[in-house]
């Protein structure tokens, strides 16, 4: 199968033998509703994937190691943008999504929805409210030029919900607020952790 990466949903078998004996009772709960985790950043093991649980409320998050062999089901984030609902939506985050979907299909980057959204898109889990943001990521592999972040800081700023988007670089994540602010370091988060870097450098190497 294909290595997963950082926010990749994985629908997995076989959950008694994921779960240590000290996890939280509300993560055997949780998978048995949507038996899907989400690939974390962090450093893996080979034959192995490091993922969280996501529970009902916000605060609820569990990590943990998948092996691969319990893999039923892999689906990236890009993977989802097919499933966007069509049909006007009354949840903000929806109907943010729709709103932004055409602008990142003009920059030509494969993109797609994560956290809530993505998760919902993914499992059919109800996992989408009136107050849930969205979050997003687009593939690349350099610094998307000035006006491709000015279109997509100008969009966001005129939703009804709060977005948040990662540039995915090869060698880590940066947020586009952060990019598109100018300053002269930024923080990448890579699999070992976050730490700052120069821009113009990171530039440079991804150019």
């Amino acid at each position: 199968m294909t290595i997963p990466r950082a926010h990749d949903l994985l629908r997995v078998a076989d959950i008694p033998r994921l779960l240590p004996a000290h996890a939280p009772a509300w993560v055997s709960g949780s998978l048995s509703v949507a038996p899907w985790v989400v690939v974390r950043r962090a450093p893996a093991r080979r034959g192995w994937a490091p993922a969280g649980v996501r529970g009902p409320a916000r605060s609820q998050r569990y990590a943990l190691e998948v092996p691969l062999e319990t893999v039923v089901e892999h689906l990236a984030p890009e993977a989802l943008v097919e499933r966007i609902p069509r049909a006007a939506d009354d949840r903000p985050a929806i109907g943010a999504l729709q709103t932004l979907a055409p602008i990142l299909e003009e920059i030509g980057l494969p993109w797609g929805p994560t956290g809530s959204v993505g998760f919902a898109l993914a499992t059919g889990a109800n996992a989408v409210t009136c107050e849930s943001d969205l979050d997003l990521i687009v593939r690349t592999p350099r610094l998307l030029a000035d006006p491709e972040m000015q279109a997509l800081v100008d969009a966001v700023e005129h939703l009804a919900r709060r977005v948040d988007i990662q540039l995915e670089l090869p060698a880590g994540a940066v947020w586009l607020t952060e990019l598109a602010a100018g300053s002269a370091r930024i923080m990448l988060r890579t699999t070992s952790g976050p730490c700052l870097c120069e821009t113009g450098r990171l530039a440079a190497a991804t150019a």
